[in-house]
C-alpha cells in the first residue's frame, strides 16, 4: 500500500469518525431529551393519578437501554475499522570499495663485474741490444679445424711477448692467445683452438718480444686443412 492509498484511508476514516460522534451527539440529546420528556409525562401522570404504573416505568427504562446497546454497538463497529499503518524502513547499505595496495618492485642494480686484466711477469734483465733475439723452437704446422695449435719460441729471459693469429682478415680471438712473459730459460708457449669454421689455407702468426724498450719481430704461420 503507497502512500496516497494510506492517506485517502485516513480521511475516510476521520469523516467516518466525524459522522459517528455526530451521531452519539445527537443520540444523547434525543436520549435526554426522550428522558426529559418521559419524566415531565410521569410527573404529569402522578400529578393527576398519584402514582406511575410499573409497566410504563419499566418502558422508559428498556428504550433507554436499548439506545445505549446500540451506541456501544456503533462505537464497536468504528474501532473494528480503526486501519493500523506499519511503517516500512528501507536500509540501503552502500558497499565502500577497499583502497588497493600498490606494490612497489625495488629493482636491483646489476653489478658488472670488470675483468682484472692478467699480470704480466716480467723478469729484469739487463742484455745487450746484439743479445736480443726471437727464435721459433716449436711451429704451429699444419692442422685440422677443430684442433689445436702450439706454437713457441726462444727470446731473452724477462721479455714481454705477444701473439696474433690472422685468418685471412680476421685477426683470432681464440682462448690462449694472449701477452706472455718469458721465463727464466727464455721460452714462451701458445696453445689455441683452431675454429671449426676457419678457411682451409695457410694464415700468418705475428710474434713480438719488448725488453728494455727494445722490440723484435718474427713471423710463423698455421696450415688449416
Amino acid at each position: 500500500m503507497n502512500t496516497k492509498e494510506l492517506e485517502e484511508r485516513r480521511e475516510h476514516l476521520h469523516a467516518h469518525l466525524t459522522a459517528v460522534e455526530k451521531r452519539e451527539v445527537n443520540a444523547v440529546i434525543i436520549i435526554s431529551f426522550s428522558l426529559l420528556a418521559g419524566l415531565f409525562f410521569i410527573g404529569l401522570l402522578a400529578f393527576f393519578h398519584g402514582s406511575i404504573p410499573n409497566t410504563l416505568q419499566k418502558s422508559i427504562v428498556s428504550e433507554a437501554s436499548n439506545k445505549k446497546v446500540n451506541t456501544t454497538k456503533q462505537q464497536s463497529s468504528v474501532a473494528d475499522d480503526t486501519i493500523t499503518i506499519t511503517p516500512t524502513v528501507t536500509v540501503t547499505v552502500t558497499a565502500t570499495p577497499s583502497p588497493s595496495l600498490t606494490s612497489t618492485k625495488l629493482i636491483t642494480p646489476t653489478v658488472i663485474k670488470t675483468p682484472t686484466p692478467t699480470a704480466v711477469k716480467v723478469v729484469t734483465s739487463t742484455v745487450a741490444p746484439e743479445e736480443f733475439s726471437i727464435k721459433i723452437i716449436q711451429s704451429a704446422g699444419t692442422e685440422n679445424p677443430g684442433d689445436n695449435a702450439t706454437e713457441s719460441i726462444e727470446t731473452v729471459a724477462g721479455a714481454s711477448c705477444t701473439i696474433e693469429v690472422v685468418y685471412k682478415t680476421t685477426i683470432s680471438k681464440a682462448e690462449g692467445l694472449t701477452a706472455e712473459a718469458a721465463g727464466s730459460d727464455g721460452t714462451v708457449s701458445w696453445t689455441w683452438k683452431v675454429g671449426t669454421n676457419t678457411t682451409p689455407g695457410s694464415w700468418p702468426i705475428y710474434m713480438s718480444c719488448t725488453l728494455d724498450g727494445i722490440s723484435k719481430q718474427i713471423q710463423d704461420s698455421v696450415n688449416v686443412q
